[in-house]
């Protein structure tokens, strides 16, 4: 069995709200025996200094150096995906309804395409996560959605099996060598505009 993990650099290019902190809220997708797996993590983002010293220039970096761990995966069930939701945080008292609604379409919108016969394409899980909004009372300053971004790689679990990839024997918490994948991701939206860098990583469980 392999686990997936994700690592990220961000860079914040433009900020609205100065105060507000932010929050990646990541939605993985397995496929095991037809049926759909979301595998959730949020991640709770402190307002980063800026890189420059002089505070009239918009860049801001943050660098998460743990990874976080998304989801096992096999050769039999090889499929993997994953949507991104950023958003700031102010003050919502429906931030749990808000996730949930967003987890479920994603869901849905991926196991009806099973269901279906298919794999879920990149531009199936992003309309799943990219549908719902968020709850804006206009009595409060709510949470802003700033993006949805998403990923898929079919034949993932595969991949990781080829003979080169193998390390025998197998150690527990090694990573599988040459299963990087590198991708850069864009979300803006209200005000803000944060570039994301994400590295896929697999390694031994």
């Amino acid at each position: 069995m392999f686990e997936l993990q994700l690592h990220f650099e961000r860079n914040i290019e433009r900020k609205q709200e100065k105060n507000d902190e932010g929050q990646l809220q990541i939605v993985g997708l397995t496929i095991e025996d037809g049926t759909v797996m979301t595998h959730v993590q949020n991640i709770d983002l402190m307002q980063q200094r800026p890189f420059n010293y002089f505070r009239s220039w918009p860049n801001h970096r943050g660098t998460f150096q743990n990874p976080v761990k998304i989801a096992t995966i096999n050769r039999s069930n090889p499929y993997f995906g994953y949507v991104i939701r950023a958003i700031e945080l102010d003050n919502s008292s429906q931030r749990q309804a808000d996730l949930e609604r967003y987890i479920e379409s994603i869901r849905q919108t991926a196991q009806l395409v099973v269901d279906g016969g298919g794999l879920p394409t990149v531009d199936a899980i992003w309309l799943g996560g990219n549908a719902p909004g968020l709850n804006d009372d206009i009595f409060k300053d709510d949470d802003d959605k700033i993006g949805v971004s998403a990923r898929v790689y079919r034949n993932y679990g595969l991949e990781l099996a080829r003979p080169n990839r193998v390390i025998d024997p197998p150690v527990a918490g090694a990573l599988i060598p040459g299963t990087t994948k590198y991708t850069q991701l864009l979300f803006r939206g209200s005000g803000a505009s944060w570039r994301l860098n994400v590295y896929l990583e697999a390694i031994w469980t």
